[in-house]
């Protein structure tokens, strides 16, 4: 392994946060984070790793093949390690069908299981030339079986992210299971990728560098198909799988919108039933005001026609009042007639 150490940094404080943004915790970085404001040593640099990975043919495609990091530049020691293809996904909203590229598969930790080429621990410094082995015994992704210890397969991309030696140790930890606390709350027991440093895609929030990969004996459709796979990462169309508390509160996000959209359906329909119950009632309302309504109408018109009876009674009365009157009068003219004929006699 050629390798060139020409810095050495002594930087004794670590500072380990836990990450807040998607790409950051995409990638497991538990990158550390710049002095604290008023810190005694406001001159000191936060953990940094800055790294060039250019795209390369793997010539002698044999058991142990490996890859060349260009350039990696380390303040604090860590480690530098190769995830493949399968690290990935396409982003949401995005059709597979429409792109010539193979669907990567789920998986249950995809920081460890894409994880296929790690280096032994690195001391702070520069090193160039840099060669990290492949499909190794000892890496995550063949530890964990989701590859196996032998050549490389087929051309593809493939993204180098240095790892911060969080852990003190001499050996890489790679997290077992990235949903548990340990890669979130308790950083320390980790080795997380560093957030400082360049960025081949911003939106991937730990330092890293995408390579395309070639294999020296594929065709030139698969090395077209590594190619565009690298392209549609820098594009957005692929994504960092998402792993612990973040991939886990978007899915309870999910279901919780599912359940609210649900309750408000229910809430609609209790609305439309109330309403449909009020407008009942306020027809039954309606429908007994206007029965009320109709009987003091009827009321009304009985009462109209007795004293209508009452009326013709009284006319009726008077009427007859009136023909007595005429007779009793009409019998007195009669009687002084006769009274007079009498005298007359």
């Amino acid at each position: 392994m050629d390798r060139t150490n020409r810095i050495r940094t002594d930087v004794s404080r670590r500072t380990v946060i836990r990450a807040g943004t998607a790409g950051l915790l995409a990638f497991g970085g538990i990158g550390t984070a710049a002095a604290d404001e008023g810190d005694e040593n406001d001159d000191e640099a936060p953990p940094t790793a800055n790294v060039s990975f250019p795209d390369q043919t793997v010539a002698n495609n044999d058991s142990g093949p490996t890859v060349t990091v260009d350039r990696l530049e380390l303040n604090e020691g860590g480690y530098q390690s190769i995830h493949q293809y399968s690290r990935f996904q396409f982003a949401e909203g995005e059709d597979p069908d429409e792109y010539d590229v193979p669907i990567p598969d789920e998986l249950d930790n995809p920081i460890c299981e894409s994880l296929i080429g790690i280096t032994e621990y690195l001391e702070p410094g520069v090193y160039e030339d840099l060669e990290v082995p492949l499909f190794r015994s000892d890496s995550p992704a063949v530890e964990l079986g989701a590859a196996d210890v032998g050549p490389l397969d087929e051309s593809q991309v493939m993204i180098a992210i240095p790892h911060h030696n969080t852990t003190d140790e001499d050996t890489f930890n790679c997290p077992d299971d990235p949903s548990t606390p340990d890669l979130f709350e308790e950083p320390e027991k980790v080795d997380g990728a560093f957030q400082n440093g360049n960025r081949d895609v911003e939106d991937i929030g730990v330092s890293h560098d995408l390579a395309t990969v070639l294999v020296d004996a594929d065709d030139e459709d698969q090395k077209e198909v590594a190619e565009r796979q690298t392209e549609l990462i820098r594009e957005g169309v692929l994504v960092p799988q998402p792993i612990g508390p973040d991939g886990e509160d978007e899915e309870a996000e999910e279901e919780n919108e599912d359940e609210k959209q649900d309750n408000e359906g229910e809430g609609e329909g209790d609305e439309n039933g109330d309403e449909d119950e009020k407008e009942q009632e306020n027809g039954e309302d309606g429908k007994e005001e206007d029965e009320e309504g109709s009987e003091d109408e009827k009321e009304r018109e009985d009462d109209d026609e007795k004293d209508d009876d009452e009326e013709d009674r009284d006319e009726d009365e008077d009427d007859k009042d009136d023909e007595d009157t005429e007779d009793r009068k009409g019998d007195r003219e009669k009687d002084g007639k006769d009274e007079k004929d009498d005298e007359d006699d």
